[in-house]
């Protein structure tokens, strides 16, 4: 089984394609030699074509039975991998005859005449350098295969990777901007997976206005905050008092230092 098929030269021999069985009967041979075989077997066509026996019509058709089976496999191989019907192949190419040469090119068991130094060199000078993703599944779909199902867990780890990082900041951003007593809304926009912090920081700003805390407010909160707990929180505080006044120069109010 090739994608092409090849002979060296017009005197290659090509075909045989047939199955063939054979019984020797050695039972005079046995008589001659003084020798008398008693088989006893277990089974119904057990020891039936014994060759130490003439042949019985049963045991010509047990085995008649076996080559016809075994011939029908051989024939629908050759069909499939020479890509020809099967009646095709019982016409032209599989009555056990042997073909010479043309003869095999003329019945379609072979592609042409080549040596394997030309089918090299022919493919050699075949080759390009432009391979796309058609004619590599095209001529080597098992590589094709592999490539494709490298990129595809190359693709998932990477979007796993990517992922689990937008992931992690959409959560460091909501930490940065929870204030006392709106715990349950950050906890609420970690567990959701698509709130961002401004979005949370927001949710904050109108429920601080709606009890009356200004953006001022907020701001002062944010500085007094980075002044009672200076030093390794310094540059957090200090990004969570710009992104108060972001807010407010957002929402069109002036915010004053």
């Amino acid at each position: 089984a090739a994608d092409s098929v090849f002979i060296s030269g017009p005197t290659a021999q090509v075909g045989s394609i047939g199955i063939i069985a054979t019984h020797i009967d050695q039972s005079q041979a046995d008589a001659k030699q003084g020798i008398r075989v008693t088989e006893i077997a277990a089974g119904k066509y057990k020891g039936l074509a014994s060759s130490h026996a003439p042949l019985s019509q049963d045991g010509k058709d047990q085995i008649q039975q076996k080559v016809d089976y075994l011939y029908g496999v051989f024939v629908e191989t050759v069909a499939r991998h020479r890509g020809v019907p099967v009646e095709t192949v019982l016409k032209d190419m599989a009555d056990g005859r042997v073909f010479i040469g043309q003869q095999a090119i003329d019945a379609g068991l072979v592609d042409g005449t080549a040596t394997l130094e030309e089918l090299i060199n022919t493919k050699e000078q075949g080759m390009s350098n432009d391979i796309t993703a058609a004619s590599l599944k095209a001529d080597h779909k098992d590589i094709y295969d592999a490539v494709l199902a490298e990129g595809h867990q190359a693709g998932l780890d990477e979007g796993a990777h990517t992922g689990a990082e937008a992931e992690r900041q959409r959560i460091q951003s909501i930490l940065e901007v929870q204030v006392e007593g709106f715990e349950d809304a950050v906890t609420a926009a970690i567990a959701d997976g698509k709130t961002t912090g401004p979005e949370v920081a927001m949710t904050i700003l109108k429920a601080q206005k709606a009890r009356g805390v200004s953006l001022d407010g907020l701001a002062a909160e944010s500085q007094l905050a980075g002044a009672a707990h200076p030093g390794a929180d310094d540059a957090d505080e200090q990004e969570r008092a710009a992104l108060v006044g972001a807010m407010a120069a957002g929402t069109g109010r002036k915010k004053e230092n």
